[in-house]
């Protein structure tokens, strides 16, 4: 049987716009309410470049308090930065942030390139440094995990800040309580077919699996990246490219599992046409029971479509069109209207995020625009 994914980790959630019709009328009068603390990624100058980490509480009028920039922390004079939105994650309890940054100096054949990771204890304020290429997969409890294409490292920091390996096997997909989920593939002699084991690998040793994929020429669908929700409850996963936008293969798969046994899968299957290669970004999970949303984008000739959609009643629904990120907070919801920006490189298939309008709070059948806007999203402790 399935063990339960008992675990706390920060995702990304849902919101209801006005497609959706829910959008009602502004939040209750009164003393605004604190909804929580938020780290929160600005965009940065027209590259992409040198954005900022900052910090606001959030107010369920809309309101923040005013921002206090923690990051980036390896700045150096004549050195250009960029933080990922992909690699900013916080531990359930908000005590841990991390993300990572990417320095760069000089052009061509003269370019320069460091990467540091970074850790902040939230309830100190104080930051551990590490120039490493791993990126931050997310955190089981209050450990660190990173990848980078590869094995499972740990970010210890003592005596000093440095990487331990994680005999937990390679190409995690997130995190959960006391481990990492992963999906190892086998492939069979004749390298036409093989599986896909969907598992939770503990770092006491011990393996769950929760569904084995069978796959070939005719279903190909790897298991790519997952989502936790932050109950631990519900595991989201996508087969197919979640980072591909150059239009091959189907649209993406979305797959869940719930902790009620081994194999309690319920297939949630794509947003729009299987020939539209729409791609999961991002995942989150709303309400007592969890529902299912998710930002879906795919490349159309030479822009990316960028939307946010709902799983209900059997079917992706849209909620708002040219959404580029999503956080929860309890019942409060975020979501960042943006479009994907084209870097000019890589044949035309790097884009970047790109915020367009102020951020938007729900709560139940209300909104609020804040008075901020990011790329990405954390909720931290205060």
């Amino acid at each position: 049987m399935m063990t339960a994914l008992t675990t706390r980790f920060a995702t990304l959630a849902l919101v209801p716009l006005a497609a959706s019709g829910l959008l009602a009328g502004p939040l209750g009068t009164g003393s605004p309410a604190v909804v929580g603390h938020l780290a929160y990624l600005t965009n940065g100058d027209s590259t992409g470049q040198n954005n900022q980490v900052e910090l606001v509480t959030v107010y369920a009028d809309g309101t923040t308090s005013a921002a206090q920039q923690i990051g980036p922390v390896g700045t150096a004079a004549g050195w250009s930065v960029r933080i990922f939105p992909d690699s900013l994650v916080a531990s359930t309890d908000g005590e841990r942030l991390a993300w990572s940054e990417e320095l760069t100096k000089g052009t061509g054949a003269a370019l320069r390139l460091r990467s540091i990771l970074v850790m902040r204890d939230e309830t100190t304020g104080t930051t551990t440094q590490l120039r490493t290429v791993e990126q931050p997969v997310g955190f089981a409890g209050h450990r660190l995990v990173v990848a980078s294409g590869g094995p499972a490292h740990e970010l210890a920091t003592t005596p000093s800040a440095h990487l331990v390996r994680l005999h937990v096997g390679a190409f995690p997909l997130t995190t959960y309580a006391h481990g990492v989920v992963s999906a190892p593939a086998k492939f069979d002699q004749a390298g036409t077919h093989h599986t896909d084991t969907l598992q939770l690998r503990s770092f006491g040793g011990h393996r769950t699996v929760l569904h084995i994929y069978h796959l070939g020429p005719a279903n190909y669908r790897d298991v790519d990246a997952g989502w936790l929700s932050a109950d631990g409850n519900h595991l989201v996963v996508e087969r197919g490219n979640h980072q591909d936008f150059g239009g091959l293969g189907p649209s993406s798969l979305a797959d869940e599992f719930g902790p009620a046994g081994a194999d309690d899968r319920r297939t949630l299957g794509h947003y729009g046409t299987a020939k539209a290669a729409w791609r999961i970004e991002s995942v989150g999970f709303v309400g007592s029971h969890d529902d299912v949303w998710a930002a879906w984008a795919r490349q159309a000739r030479h822009t990316v479509h960028a939307l946010v959609a709902r799983f209900t009643g059997g079917h992706w629904r849209l909620v708002r069109d040219d959404a580029i990120a999503l956080a929860s907070r309890g019942s409060y919801v975020l979501v960042q209207p943006g479009r994907y920006v084209p870097n000019g490189s890589e044949g035309g298939l790097d884009y970047r995020t790109e915020a367009t309008s102020p951020a938007v709070l729900l709560h139940g059948g209300s909104s609020v625009a804040l008075d901020i806007a990011g790329i990405g999203f954390a909720w931290v402790s205060g």
